[in-house]
């Protein structure tokens, strides 16, 4: 958009305003050969609507009512085909479940000939209850007749009466061994059932059952048997239900109740956190498991988790697209090429020294070293330390006992120079250790040996010219009282 002035934007909002009021001619299309308001309104609907693809809201436009007619058969097909996949669908999950459905109504129809055998059950229990009662009354009826016909057969000795009497006793018995047989038949039937193995009245889940039933408990007892007090009665009232799921169970002790001390460690309440260790004052031996989250922080995978966030952005540094919390498998991957490449380039490395320099063997530890066997005698604590037995043998001297070095005949330190303070070879007196021996004592015969210090050391040399230059009686003069210093030198060394 270029750049317009201020009389060209109040030029072109008065245009604006003109078109939508109609007075001003509608904007043309610069490429298009004319527009809506240029051409006539009979014009536009004499034309052919040509079918054209909006590829931005997929669909034709322009189409035709045959092209109508199409879409709606195929959308009624589409439609169609959904109901018989819908049905298909349908069918096939019956067909599964059918298994499962004619087990439920087998179980249905058990339980429901249980619930008949059960109510035929106590409808003959009633009737042989009622007669049972009846033998009794009749019974009874019989032997007060029995013995009113005897009361009158003893007031007079009427026939007719003790006719009677016999009849009623007669009766009385008859009606007394029913009711023996009929006890004797219920007994049998109750052992009967008890002796059956079936289990259906035990684990029947019917909830349409009799009103006697629904108030026995799972024993069969009543509970209106027991009283209102010890009548488990189930609590209906929410304000006062109690569900064990809601209840909590601590099994341990909580971290502010480990050591009550005030001075112990500090428990933040918002954040339930004991960073400190409550027991620090405690020994290793008797602490308990709890150290405080502190220690929680160096324990378990709480290292590895750390190594892994600090590769995670090391490798993001040099150019890898990982992250800790949104990629963690790739991220645990590349750790683990990593490790492995890492240890290849140390395997490398290792070999490659070895290869160089030698001493692979010093790797392998010696099997006589590792089985070895003493009787020296140890004890030890139950921690594994030393009480007595073993003490810790001192080094005498960092070179190896009775090894010569060299060519020389006595060993390193069996000589000491008392002028020069040094140790050396008894054989040739030399104080070099990487000397060669030499096994003669005059060619050992040094400055320092003589008791000279550095300067007249330095001096001598300056002396013996001077000495040769005044003459040669100085120089033999000064010869024998050499040989007798060096001689006094080495007495002194040998005492």
């Amino acid at each position: 958009m270029s750049f317009q002035s201020r009389e060209e934007v109040r030029r072109q909002k008065q245009l604006e305003e003109a078109r939508k009021a109609g007075t001003a001619e509608a904007e043309r299309d610069e490429e298009a050969a004319y527009t809506n308001k240029s051409l006539a309104a009979d014009e536009i609907i004499a034309a052919e609507p040509k079918l054209t693809y909006d590829a931005k809201r997929d669909r034709y436009g322009g189409y035709t009512g045959d092209d109508f007619m199409l879409q709606i058969k195929e959308y009624e097909a589409a439609q169609l085909e959904r109901k018989k996949q819908k049905q298909r669908e349908q069918q096939h999950l019956l067909q599964q479940q059918e298994p499962a459905a004619a087990e439920r109504r087998q179980l249905k129809q058990q339980r429901r000939l249980r619930r008949q055998k059960r109510r035929a059950e106590k409808l003959l229990k009633q009737q042989k209850k009622e007669e049972k009662q009846a033998a009794k009354k009749a019974a009874a009826e019989a032997a007060a007749a029995a013995a009113a016909a005897a009361e009158a057969q003893a007031a007079g000795d009427d026939p007719e009466a003790a006719a009677a009497a016999a009849e009623a006793a007669s009766a009385a018995a008859k009606a007394a061994a029913a009711a023996e047989a009929a006890e004797d038949e219920e007994e049998s039937d109750e052992e009967e059932r008890d002796s059956d193995t079936d289990s259906d009245t035990d684990t029947d889940t019917d909830s349409d059952g009799s009103n006697e039933e629904e108030d026995k408990g799972y024993s069969g007892i009543k509970l209106k048997e027991f009283d209102k007090t010890s009548a488990p009665v189930e609590c209906t009232d929410e304000r006062s239900r109690i569900n064990t799921r809601d209840l909590r169970i601590r099994e341990d002790t909580a971290k502010y109740l480990l050591n009550l001390d005030l001075n112990s460690a500090f428990y933040d309440p918002k954040s339930r956190s004991m960073r400190e260790d409550p027991f620090k004052h405690l020994s290793q031996q008797i602490k308990p498991t709890f150290r405080g989250d502190n220690a929680l922080l160096q324990a378990g995978e709480v290292k590895a988790t750390q190594q892994l966030q600090l590769f995670a952005w090391e490798a993001y540094k040099h150019g890898q697209n990982v992250h800790f919390n949104a990629q963690p498998t790739q991220l645990e991957f590349l750790y683990k090429e990593h490790q492995k490449k890492k240890a290849q380039i140390e395997t490398e490395k290792q070999k490659n020294i070895f290869d160089t320099y030698g001493g692979k063997e010093h790797l392998v530890a010696d099997t006589r070293v590792l089985y070895a066997q003493t009787e020296a005698y140890v004890e030890y604590s139950k921690d594994g330390r030393i009480l007595r037995g073993r003490q810790r043998t001192l080094t005498k001297s960092k070179y190896e006992e009775d090894v010569l070095q060299g060519s020389h005949t006595s060993v390193w330190g069996s000589y000491y120079d008392v002028a020069t303070s040094k140790w050396g070879y008894a054989c040739c007196r030399l104080t070099s250790f990487a000397a060669e021996c030499t096994g003669r004592l005059e060619d050992n015969i040094t400055m320092e040996s003589l008791g000279l210090t550095s300067s007249e050391a330095a001096a001598a040399p300056a002396a013996a010219a001077g000495a040769a230059a005044k003459g040669g009686a100085s120089a033999a003069a000064a010869a024998p009282a050499a040989a007798d210093h060096a001689a006094e030198a080495r007495d002194a060394a040998e005492e």
